[in-house]
């Protein structure tokens, strides 16, 4: 054996004990922060997908009122499962100013706590509020959600899992 597999031989069982005693310095961390940057906007970009989907309906009864087969109260009663006061339901009907309304400034994710955390998934459960800031009103939802590290390093993977009864 020459010199060069000797040094081959010794760098790959340095890097294979390296890999064994801390995959950290290989695969990065064992598991994600629930309030990393990353995680965060996700969270906010999920949110706002789930509530774009829930507007549909506000559409669609609107749609409907203007056949004269949907009620205003109609539409008041969906706002106010959906969780919204008098006030915010007029606001909500504007899609303009709806859209604006959801852009990702208006949301914050605050009171971050990781609940459960798996480093051979690579994965944690966490719990936060998730805060909308709207014309003359603010508005805090409970929310929770796994974060997931993925093959890529800094990408994380985020499922919402409670947000808005869902």
């Amino acid at each position: 054996m020459g010199k060069n597999s000797v040094l081959l031989i010794l760098a790959a069982a340095l890097a294979g004990t390296l890999f064994y005693y801390n995959s950290d310095f290989f695969l990065g961390k064992k598991a994600p922060e629930c309030s990393s940057a990353e995680a965060k906007a996700a969270v906010i970009e999920q949110a706002q997908k789930n509530i774009r989907q829930k507007l549909q309906g506000v559409d669609m009864l609107i749609g409907l009122a203007k056949l004269g087969n949907a009620q205003d109260q109609d539409i008041k009663d969906f706002l106010g499962a959906f969780g919204t006061s008098d006030q915010s339901s007029k606001f909500l009907l504007d899609k303009k100013a709806r859209e604006k309304a959801l852009d990702k400034e208006n949301w914050q994710v605050r009171a971050v706590r990781t609940q459960k955390e798996d480093e051979k998934a690579r994965s944690c459960s966490c719990s936060a509020v998730l805060v909308w800031s709207g014309p003359g009103e603010e508005r805090e939802f409970p929310v929770s959600y796994a974060v997931e590290l993925t093959d890529k390093p800094g990408e994380v993977y985020v499922k919402l899992e409670e947000f808005m009864g869902r």
